[in-house]
């Protein structure tokens, strides 16, 4: 058995949503970058993962609030998880002859 099927019959069956108190210093956390980088890994190693919907969801309501201020960081990994999920979409559709 392959080294990505064991991760994979480990993954949870949902992802939880952390909840952080503003730091402003000593730690690095940030709940968007942390769902983006789970989303892209999601998309990345199974892509017919049934959480892949509800995270890109939760992604992209985040990333549409305007009044959000999102760093470099936040902003470069949501974009590499949400191209990652279109890619993924368009060789789907690729494969079905749908494109």
């Amino acid at each position: 058995m392959t080294i990505i099927k064991k991760g994979v019959r480990k993954l949870p069956k949902t992802f939880v949503k952390e909840v952080y108190d503003r730091m402003l210093d000593d730690s690095f956390c940030s709940p968007i970058r942390n769902l983006a980088l789970v989303l892209h890994t999601l998309v990345e190693t199974v892509p017919i993962n049934p959480q892949i919907a509800g995270l890109t969801l939760a992604l992209n309501g985040i990333l549409s609030n305007k009044s959000l201020y999102l760093n470099t960081q936040k902003l470069s990994f949501s974009m590499l998880a949400m191209g990652k999920i279109l890619k993924s979409k368009k060789i789907y559709l690729k494969s079905r002859n749908l494109l």
